[in-house]
């Protein structure tokens, strides 16, 4: 993108990038997943627990959401053998660490579209779709519905 706007500084560009994560295989350097070490060793329960009470708490999904039922097939953590919790945990830490990785990528993008001068955004994708330039004033105007039933 940047080889480009610098020989053609007048055109616009397209770029389609479709990251690999976070599905398989959940290929990250061994960097990536040290911090995410024992991270998961508490298990799938009591993790599947904790997310949907951080979610409640950052407004993500409604206070009286409730989990899903537990699938049938999946045993409970304390269902597994020491060595099944070991490589589930490591599982675990290993897609956490691959979703990090794909975070920190995204993020460089938008720091050099932005430092190219062409990063734009908008709270709703339609509008690009439908050929509606947003403006920043409707933007700044529309902030506190982000991530609401109106975004």
């Amino acid at each position: 993108m940047q080889a480009q706007t610098s020989l053609t500084p007048d055109k616009p560009f397209f770029a389609y990038l479709s990251f690999g994560a976070v599905h398989a295989p959940h290929h990250v350097a061994p960097p990536w997943r040290q911090p995410y070490h024992g991270r998961f060793d508490h298990g799938w329960d009591l993790q599947r627990d904790g997310t949907l009470a951080r979610q409640k708490e950052l407004g993500v999904v409604p206070p009286q959401a409730e989990l899903a039922p537990w699938p049938q097939g999946v045993p409970r953590w304390e269902q597994l053998s020491a060595q099944q919790k070991q490589v589930a945990a490591a599982l675990m830490e290993n897609y956490a660490a691959f979703a990090a990785h794909t975070d920190h990528q995204v993020n460089r993008l938008l720091d050099a579209l932005t430092a190219m001068g062409v990063l734009d955004g908008t709270t709703n994708e339609l509008f690009a779709f439908n050929g509606i330039q947003d403006t920043i004033e409707r933007l700044v105007a529309e902030l506190d519905k982000l991530g609401g039933p109106e975004s």
